[in-house]
């Protein structure tokens, strides 16, 4: 449990217009700062954390609980909605691998050779070269994330909520797990201007997801983060 566990004491008997304000106020943001930045209406999230009128629906949660996570903050909707089941807590990063020779040529062919490797040495490994912006801020266009695929019947156990999934048969995305009571599973993305498609995948109840364990940034994002 992160440093986060004295809130969760506290906020045991909390209201859910308490919970939300609290939760709001973590991310450092006011409330005009923080609806702005999640392109949230204001008069939406005062209803939200208004003691009277609270109106926050499960759609609502799921979005707050994304917004959240943005901030390094994961907490499920049923939290905010009901208090049930764990507050919130940070978001640890898989580490981000570094290769020699960043100014090679053969940097790509570096990373990908890395990558194979990872899924030489462990038993159901799988990687994936991210092609969109829907991760943003945690992955990039061409960046390389790695995982180990897990059982159906362990992924309510993941400490990593950012995973490799399997969608629409063989087709392979990078989302945002979100976890519900019924076993089931919604994946987001973390970048609510993409153009990427699907935004949300509702109510997974089967196939395999491997928790996001190690990434290779592109070229291009290792360059300007160097500068």
């Amino acid at each position: 449990m992160s440093d986060m566990s004295k809130d969760n004491d506290i906020v045991v008997n909390m209201t859910r217009a308490e919970r939300i304000k609290l939760l709001r106020r973590i991310t450092g943001h006011s409330a005009e700062a923080f609806a702005k930045r999640y392109d949230i209406p204001l008069s939406t999230l005062k209803r939200w954390e208004a003691p009277s009128t609270t109106t926050l629906t499960e759609k609502g949660a799921m979005r707050l609980s994304l917004a959240l996570a943005k901030n390094g903050i994961d907490c499920h909707p049923s939290w905010l909605l009901h208090g049930q089941g764990a507050g919130p807590t940070r978001i640890e990063m898989p580490p981000t691998l570094e290769l020699p020779n960043l100014n090679d040529n053969t940097y790509n062919e570096q990373r990908l050779r890395a990558a194979h490797e990872f899924c030489q040495q462990y038993e159901d490994a799988v990687f994936l070269v991210i092609e969109d912006d829907a991760m943003e801020p945690y992955y990039y266009k061409n960046d390389i994330v790695a995982g180990i695929w897990l059982p159906r019947t362990e992924v309510a156990t993941l400490k990593q909520p950012h995973c490799i999934m399997q969608y629409e048969g063989h087709r392979l995305l990078c989302r945002q797990l979100i976890y519900r009571e019924t076993d089931e599973i919604d994946a987001l993305v973390t970048n609510q201007t993409t153009q990427a498609r699907p935004l949300i995948i509702e109510r997974i109840k089967s196939g395999r997801v491997a928790p996001v364990l190690a990434v290779w940034k592109s070229i291009e994002i290792m360059a300007s983060d160097s500068k």
